[in-house]
């Protein structure tokens, strides 16, 4: 992988100038370019072997090469990271880059993005320009997509709050806020007889659905949660690693939202970037909860408990810039009452 590669990548021109704020070449010299030996170790045995610290003076990320394989990097950041090509795989609270045979890449997905390639142990650590194409590496999200809400409410009504709030999401285009959309409904949706709703979404999961797309329909699902596990199910465990990875790069966009509402409350400019910071959280409390009808979302639930510190340490702009008149706030009440973002919902 070349240079080139990590261009095309990021969405930019070739000859486009990427600033690079660190470089650090391996202590000894790199096996022989694009040769593993037969004998070379697992990846895993070498990831429980000793690491070493790279500098990256006051970047939001840890680096760390293998004393026993120089060629093999781990990185750690309190952001979300995406990997962009190459052997990157999850390890602990981060990725692990093995560029024994070829080099690999990932982004930090920081207020200030920055983009990290490792070339047979050679770091590079490059600031992201601001016009870089990012939706060249998104990854799609599944098909089929998430039921529409005349299946997920079957012969259910709706508030209209809760209408509302689904229709504004399903409206915007983005794939990730029809996952949103079809969760918040999920999520927020109530049977007045709770244990029939209990009592339906356990019944429908303890079936031997297929790991296959067909129209939610056919599961006959009873209520709108009951409707969304049947589709989650029936999704490849790929698709919902890639829901999980669109939704880490929404958590890194957040976090320079809250950034913005420092600054915005200066000028007493702050309410709509609350307003907007507020549901694009819950958006993703949502998309979390869809992720949980398969079990997954781990680093989703600890990328958005980082996010919500960080709005909390920053309380003072946050009620500078409030409130926050949101009518479905009150749904959202119910599901996460202890929530920041459902400080000023007003009773239902």
């Amino acid at each position: 992988m070349s240079a080139d590669t990590l261009h095309a990548a990021l969405g930019l021109p070739q000859d486009a100038a990427l600033d690079r704020l660190v470089v650090e070449v391996p202590p000894a010299a790199p096996r022989a370019r694009g040769l593993a030996p037969a004998s070379a170790p697992p990846l895993d045995r070498i990831l429980d072997s000793v690491f070493q610290a790279v500098s990256t003076e006051a970047l939001p990320v840890a680096i760390e090469r293998s004393v026993f394989e120089p060629a093999v990097v781990r990185v750690e950041s309190p952001h979300p990271l995406t990997p962009l090509y190459g052997a990157c795989s999850a390890d602990r609270d981060g990725l692990a880059l093995d560029t024994r045979v070829e080099a690999a890449a990932l982004l930090v997905h920081a207020p200030e993005a920055l983009a990290i390639r490792v070339d047979h142990g050679t770091v590079e650590v490059f600031r992201v320009p601001s016009d870089a194409r990012l939706d060249a590496w998104r990854p799609p999200l599944p098909h089929p997509a998430p039921p529409s809400l005349s299946d997920l409410l079957g012969r259910h009504s709706l508030r209209p709050a809760l209408r509302a709030r689904h229709d504004a999401l399903a409206a915007t285009g983005d794939p990730l806020d029809a996952v949103a959309a079809a969760g918040t409904v999920a999520r927020l949706w109530f049977d007045p007889d709770p244990a029939a709703r209990r009592a339906a979404i356990e019944a429908l999961l303890a079936r031997d659905l297929p790991l296959a797309a067909e129209p939610v329909a056919t599961y006959g699902a009873s209520d709108p949660a009951a409707a969304l596990a049947a589709w989650a199910r029936a999704l490849p465990d790929a698709d919902i690693a890639r829901i999980e990875r669109r939704a880490l790069v929404a958590v890194g966009q957040l976090e320079g939202t809250v950034d913005a509402l420092h600054a915005a409350a200066l000028d007493d400019a702050g309410a709509p970037v609350l307003y907007d910071l507020v549901a694009r959280r819950d958006a993703l409390e949502s998309v979390r909860y869809v992720l949980g009808l398969r079990g997954a979302g781990d680093t989703l639930a600890r990328a958005v408990r980082s996010l919500d510190t960080e709005v909390q340490a920053a309380w003072s702009a946050v009620l500078a810039a409030g409130p926050v008149d949101l009518p479905w706030l009150s749904l959202a009440a119910t599901d996460t009452p202890d929530a920041w973002w459902v400080a000023w919902a007003q009773e239902p």
